[in-house]
């Protein structure tokens, strides 16, 4: 029992570790984005800004169908092995 109890305060020392150095990571790339932005400045004219815009949108629009398109193959997963689990029974 003592040795299975190291094992897990081993593991949630390594977990907590693991869970800063991402938080370190999340605070490095929102600062990164920060430079990007002062890096490339602001658009000068309106054609510029228009041409901007509609890049943003749709990188945001891309970004957004990537993630839906990932949660529905999740939930399809879900559904097929609960589909299948059912059918074994």
């Amino acid at each position: 029992m003592a040795e299975q109890d190291a094992d897990y305060l081993e593991g949630l020392t390594k977990s907590i570790q693991i869970a800063d150095g991402v938080d370190e990571m999340v605070a490095l790339f929102t600062e990164l984005k920060l430079v990007i932005k002062q890096v490339i400045g602001k658009p000068g004219d309106d054609e510029e800004k228009t041409e901007a815009k509609k890049i943003i949108d749709q990188h945001k629009l891309n970004k957004k169908l990537a993630k839906d398109n990932a949660k529905a193959e999740k939930d399809n997963a879900k559904l097929t092995a609960s589909m299948l689990a059912t059918s074994l029974k």
